[in-house]
This record gives structure tokens, C-alpha cells and sequence, in this order.
């Protein structure tokens, strides 16, 4: 049931609209002869009725007086105020009471500790309707159901919070007994609090580490760059891109990528200033202006935006117009994982690319598939026509260079050319495998 009219469904998170709808859904049935329930919660003119079923349901979103309604009056009073004809019945708020044809009407205001949080309002069209018992019925669980909305309302402050903000709610104690109760009332509230705690340990403590990928010339082995790749360090083992994919699930994938591309390019100062940096970026972070920031303060006009072909890319405009200001600052764009999927000319017409990166899948086994072979010569033809530049990677056998030597790709990267590792240690493995060729 939805309730179009009232503006607190849709402040609060889908548990806790769905606590306290469950409320005015099942009094229902807890008060024989009750037509219509509401809960009525404080706004800053009065109260609202914010969640309601059956004959109230019309009035989702309806003000009430704070001191000339029933409701009102209740909470006001922190009294359970009953009448048998709310037509006559001068304390009734006359709007509503043109509005609906409730006659009876019960008002139980709903105290947490020393707070009243709201009123829940059972009404029926027939006068006299509710004897004595009902009354009591609705006092004996009236504390029951103030906890639940204090339950739904601690909930909304757990997850509307900024991703990664603390849970401050007084005390320590007090913020494990909110989020034991928001965890019962949604239980994946439970994994995504974790994950935020985790995420913003591994960011904060910096609990991960930026090894450097050689990319070289495969004519004469000579070292062109270097891609930037992420290392986490928190276990059990995670590969790289399902940390990120995680944190932006949970809202923090931007504030992530951004740490790892500062603390990459800042260590990469140390290397060759002619060798280029490739640092792997999701489409709306090269749009996140903080980005751009960055490459400018520490990118030297050798840093190179290595974006993945298959990416869905939802904001096209605004992702070629982020290029554009990255180039103004000397970056270039690479093109990662061409040929893996069926986009790959359209996405180098649109973006233009001044690198085109070769998947893993099309170069693996090239020496013995004439397909792969084909396709990828023809894509460096496309390079060449277009100006880019083509790097092939995943090369893990020699065969595999060779073919690749043949084709005209000029250079490449890989385990058989060097494994990922620490700037210092792997620029001298580079070094040596150079030697190596030239004998």
C-alpha cells in the first residue's frame, strides 16, 4: 500500500516505511469494528498523517492542528482522548471531519521514554463503536507500537546517514542498540554497515598498496609506461575491482577511486617523467570534477585514463566534455578491453581514443586462431587511420609477441614481459628483460 500524499515514505528508508505501514495495516484487525488507521507524526505546523489504511487512506498527507484536532490534543495532553460522535464532538478538527465520515474516533499518543513520537488514530463510520475495550486493547500496546516507530525512526537515522559518517547517536551503547534494531527490521542493513566500516578502514588506514605494470615497445623491449593497479590488503583475498564494485553499491565508490588514483600518481613522481601512467577509472569518476583536480596537481601531462570498453556508459555528453578538459592537461584516454565486446568501433568513434588496448581474450592464443589474428590486425589498421596508438595485453607467450611483432602492434604488456609489482623492484626487472631482447 502506498500513500502518495504524505511526504514521509519517502523520507524514510523502504524498512522503515514499511514498520510503520504495517502498523495502521494490522490495527485493523487488532480493534473489531475499526475502519480506518492512521499514525499521525510531528511536522513543523502540527502533525501529519503520514501512514494510513482503509478509510483513512485519503487523508495520506493531511495536516492536522496541533491543539484544534483530536490528534492534536493527544499528543499535546499525552492522554488517550475517545469520542463516539466526532461530527459534534468540538475538539475535532472540522477539515477532517468534512473530509471522511469517521464518527468514532480513538487517539493514542505513543511514548518512548520520556518522548512522544506521534499518535495512532483508529476510527470507524458508526457512532459508538468502540467500547471500553477497545480503548484498553490500544493503551496495552500502545508502548509496543511507540517502539516500533522509534524502532523505523532509528532505522531512518542508520542508513540516511552519509556512507562512511559514524554512528553517533550519544553513546557507543546506544548506537549498537539502534543498529541491532535496524539490522532486525532489514537484515541487509547489516552487511552494508559492515561494508562501509570496512571501506572506510581501507581508505582511511590506507590498507591497500599501488603496484606498477610495465608496458614497453615490443620492437626493442624499451619501457613506455606504466599502469597503475590497486592491491588490497585486508583478507580473505579480493580481487581489486569487487572492493570497488562494492563501494559504489553502497555510495563510496567515487571518495575510493579517487584515494587510489592520488596515491598512485603520487608515488609515480619518483619514476622517469617521460614514461607515461595509466590509472583505471569508472566513467562517472572521470566526470566527478575531483578527478580532473587531481591529474592536474599531480598528473605531470603523462597520465593516461584507462577506461573499460564494456562499461555502460550512461552520461555520454558529459564524459566526452570531462575528456576534453583532461586533455587541455595533457592526459590521453585508453580504450581498455577492445574486442571483448561487440561495442568497440562505436565506442572509438565516440571517444576517440588515443590508445586502444587489446583484450586479454583476443591476444590469448593469437599465435594459433586465424579469427583472433584478423581481428586484431584489423583494429590495428583502425588505429593507425584514426592516430591512436594500440597496446596489447595479456601477453604470456612468446609466440604470442611474435605474432603480435608481426601484426604491427607496437607494444604490449603482460606476465611474460613483467608481473605487476613495487615501482623501484619492477623497473629494474623491465631493465633486464631489455637487455635480454637486445642479446
Amino acid at each position: 500500500m502506498t500513500n502518495a500524499g504524505s511526504s514521509w515514505p519517502a523520507a524514510l528508508p523502504k524498512g522503515a516505511a514499511d514498520i510503520m505501514q504495517r502498523i495502521v495495516d494490522n490495527v485493523l484487525d487488532l480493534v473489531p469494528g475499526a475502519e480506518g488507521g492512521a499514525l499521525a507524526l510531528p511536522v513543523d505546523d502540527g502533525l501529519e498523517f503520514a501512514f494510513c489504511s482503509g478509510g483513512y487512506f485519503p487523508q495520506a498527507g493531511s495536516l492536522l492542528s496541533p491543539t484544534a484536532s483530536l490528534a492534536g490534543l493527544s499528543m499535546l495532553q499525552v492522554a488517550t482522548l475517545h469520542t463516539d460522535d466526532a461530527q459534534a464532538d468540538p475538539r475535532t478538527d472540522r477539515e477532517m471531519v468534512r473530509t471522511n465520515e469517521m464518527k468514532s474516533v480513538i487517539c493514542v499518543p505513543l511514548r518512548y521514554r520520556s518522548q512522544v513520537l506521534g499518535v495512532l488514530v483508529v476510527g470507524s463510520t458508526l457512532r459508538q463503536a468502540f467500547a471500553g475495550e477497545e480503548v484498553s486493547i490500544l493503551n496495552g500496546v500502545a508502548e509496543f507500537i511507540a517502539s516500533a516507530v522509534e524502532a523505523a525512526t532509528a532505522m531512518s537515522r542508520v542508513v540516511s546517514r552519509s556512507p562512511g559518517e559514524p554512528l553517533a547517536f550519544g553513546s557507543a551503547q546506544a548506537s549498537k542498540v539502534y543498529e541491532y534494531v535496524a539490522n532486525v527490521a532489514d537484515p541487509t542493513l547489516a552487511s552494508r554497515i559492515e561494508l562501509e566500516e570496512r571501506i572506510g578502514k581501507v581508505m582511511g588506514e590506507r590498507e591497500f598498496s599501488i603496484v606498477y605494470q610495465p608496458v614497453v615497445a615490443l620492437r626493442n623491449h624499451q619501457l613506455a609506461g606504466l599502469e597503475a593497479l590497486a592491491r588490497f590488503h585486508p583478507g580473505p583475498y579480493r580481487p581489486p575491482n569487487a572492493w570497488i564494485d562494492d563501494a559504489h553499491r553502497i555510495g563510496m565508490g567515487h571518495e575510493l577511486e579517487l584515494v587510489l588514483v592520488e596515491v598512485a600518481l603520487e608515488a609515480s613522481r619518483l619514476a622517469d617523467p617521460d614514461l607515461f601512467v595509466g590509472v583505471n577509472v569508472s566513467p562517472s569518476v572521470i566526470i566527478d570534477h575531483r578527478f580532473c583536480e587531481i591529474v592536474e596537481r599531480l598528473g605531470s601531462g603523462r597520465v593516461v585514463v584507462e577506461l573499460t570498453e564494456n562499461e555502460i556508459v550512461a552520461e555520454l555528453d558529459s564524459l566526452i566534455g570531462a575528456l576534453a578538459r583532461l586533455r587541455r592537461c595533457g592526459a590521453r584516454l585508453a580504450l581498455d578491453d577492445v574486442g571483448s565486446g561487440f561495442s568497440t568501433l562505436s565506442r572509438v568513434v565516440q571517444l576517440a581514443p588515443e590508445i586502444i588496448k587489446l583484450d586479454i581474450e583476443l591476444v590469448r592464443g593469437i599465435d594459433v586462431d586465424p579469427i583472433r589474428r584478423s581481428l586484431a590486425s584489423a583494429l590495428v589498421t583502425f588505429a593507425n587511420e584514426s592516430g591512436a596508438r594500440v597496446v596489447a595485453e595479456g601477453i604470456e607467450h612468446q609466440a604470442e609477441l611474435e605474432v603480435l611483432r608481426e601484426i604491427g602492434v607496437p607494444f604490449g604488456q603482460g606476465y611474460l614481459i613483467g608481473r605487476p609489482g613495487p615501482l623501484p623492484v619492477h623497473l629494474g626487472q623491465v631493465d633486464l628483460m631489455a637487455e635480454a631482447g637486445e642479446r
